[in-house]
């Protein structure tokens, strides 16, 4: 808001307005209404990315809630700042995590599309939010790449983030991130995998959601190979899996010198080029009624459910 009661924009940004009211006003039958809804930071941000208070930002990721203010303190010189046009893809779907980025959202929109078919919004936080201090911001993407065993684990990205305007966003390198933080990313990229879509069969659909943060935390991302067993028959069953992406054949034997073969898939469509030919899981340690009675008595404890 200018001294003299009009919007103060950025030049560029008010050429381009300008010429587009002109263009319109020159119509007769056209009466315009013009709706702005552009936060002056977020506004600012576009213009000039460089003045971007970045130690806010990623003091307010809610993957920090539980990072001493030190420690998210060194993380901040190592972050980058940048500006991304409209339609452009910062991670697509399928694609190994290990060696990605996570991304704080400054200004603009981003689209998640996932492997389950589900379309998220991601929009940058509220003025309220950053101010109100740390770990209150969902603004923020791409945790499988900050997932502490994005590496051993071979994680692949679960979503295609599109821009659907001008974005500035903020890279965060995982390998800077102190543990508790890449620890809380592990479970919320689990979480991801678990939380049902309206398309979903998942045993997980009708558990709370502090049920299912209780359960990802627990679970742990397997991914294997063409070929590679699973499971054998007669072995003791110590754990249950869920198929997120791929192909498995299931063979049990009988009596029968002859053996019955059957196959499943977790999704008919195919998500990388890579990724047909390989089967990701997630492995759960315990069944389920265990796993929330364990919960239970840690939270009796008053113990974190994830340590």
């Amino acid at each position: 808001q200018g001294a003299a009661g009009r919007i103060a924009l950025p030049p560029a940004v008010l050429a381009r307005w300008s010429a587009l009211a002109r263009g319109v006003l020159a119509r007769a039958d056209a009466v315009p209404t013009l709706l702005l809804r552009l936060g002056g930071d977020q506004a600012s941000a576009l213009e000039d990315p460089s003045g971007v208070d970045v130690k806010r930002h990623v003091r307010a990721c809610g993957l920090f809630r539980q990072v001493a203010l030190s420690d998210i303190d060194r993380v901040v010189p190592l972050c980058e700042v940048m500006v991304v046009p409209r339609y452009h893809a910062l991670m697509r779907e399928g694609a190994p995590a290990a060696g990605g980025w996570l991304f704080v959202l400054v200004a603009g929109q981003v689209t998640l599309e996932g492997y389950d078919e589900a379309v998220t919004s991601v929009r940058p936080p509220p003025l309220k939010v950053l101010a109100g201090g740390r770990g209150g911001s969902q603004s923020f993407f791409g945790e499988e790449a900050a997932a502490s065993d994005a590496e051993e684990a071979g994680r692949r990205r679960a979503d295609t983030a599109m821009t659907t305007a001008p974005t500035v966003v903020i890279r965060v390198p995982p390998a800077a991130l102190p543990l508790r933080a890449r620890e809380e990313a592990r479970v919320r990229a689990n979480l991801r995998l678990m939380r049902p879509s309206p398309a979903s069969l998942t045993v997980f659909r009708d558990m709370r959601e502090s049920e299912l943060v209780t359960l990802a935390s627990l679970f742990r991302y397997v991914f294997a190979l063409p070929g590679q067993v699973i499971v054998r028959q007669g072995e003791p069953a110590a754990s249950f899996y869920t198929l997120v992406h791929g192909c498995l054949a299931v063979t049990v034997e009988t009596d029968n010198p002859r053996k019955t073969q059957h196959g499943f898939s977790a999704e008919a469509r195919t998500l990388a080029a890579n990724v047909s030919s390989h089967t990701q899981l997630e492995e759960v340690k315990r069944q389920r009624k265990a796993i929330l009675e364990r919960a239970a008595r840690e939270r009796n404890k008053g113990a974190s459910p994830w340590g």
